[in-house]
């Protein structure tokens, strides 16, 4: 069994890993969407853990009946450092890894990485959310106060970050978290900029 994780058993034969708690909300609201079930989906702890999980990911029963293993992480400021880091502990520990992101390797199990945004961008989860809503009335409110942030003797450190909670707080219901509210349907599913993402996970049905 994992030590200190929570993931004890494997259910499902699609297992998808994410980096924590808001990824997980948010993946299962746009997997909902997708009409794509008997996914099962796990945070990691954060994109660090990544590497300490894989050795314990092999050990959690169920695991060798897991035909598609899905690994979505943000880029932050380099996507092919993000892609790379993934494809190397997958290699260390002699699981099967794709040559390129966005795309599953024929294998058993088959595995797909996707670093978001997607498509070789800097950025983050919220990056992308942000992105499906740039049309949206809310967002000239955004960008106003996010050049007000800027200015600020001690901004924010992740601007993508405040950008997206500020977004949330113009909501009529307030939500803090971005997965939740991806379950609220805060973010446009529906949007072009998630079509990347959404052909990558079609691979799951």
């Amino acid at each position: 069994m994992a030590e200190n994780w929570g993931l004890n058993i494997i259910r499902e034969k699609r297992l998808l890993l994410v980096e924590g708690l808001d990824e997980k909300n948010f993946f299962q609201a746009f997997l909902k969407h997708l009409q794509i079930s008997y996914v099962q989906i796990e945070s990691v702890g954060g994109k660090d853990q990544f590497a300490n999980r894989f050795p314990r990911i092999l050990k959690v029963p169920g695991f060798s009946q897991v035909e598609f293993l899905a690994v979505i992480r943000d880029a932050d400021q380099d996507a092919q450092a993000a892609f790379q880091s993934i494809v190397y502990s997958l290699k260390k520990y002699d699981l099967p890894a794709p040559e390129n992101p966005e795309q599953f390797i024929q294998a058993r199990p088959s595995v797909g990485i996707f670093i978001m945004p997607g498509s070789s961008e800097q950025g983050m989860l919220e990056d992308l959310c942000l992105k499906t809503v740039a049309k949206h009335p809310a967002m000239k409110c955004v960008d106003q106060f996010s050049n007000c942030m800027e200015h600020l003797p001690d901004p924010p450190k992740v601007m993508a970050k405040a950008r997206a909670h500020a977004f949330l707080s113009a909501m009529p219901k307030l939500i803090e978290s971005v997965g939740r509210a991806a379950e609220s349907n805060y973010w446009d599913f529906h949007s072009e900029e998630l079509a990347n993402l959404q052909k990558f996970l079609i691979e799951l049905r």
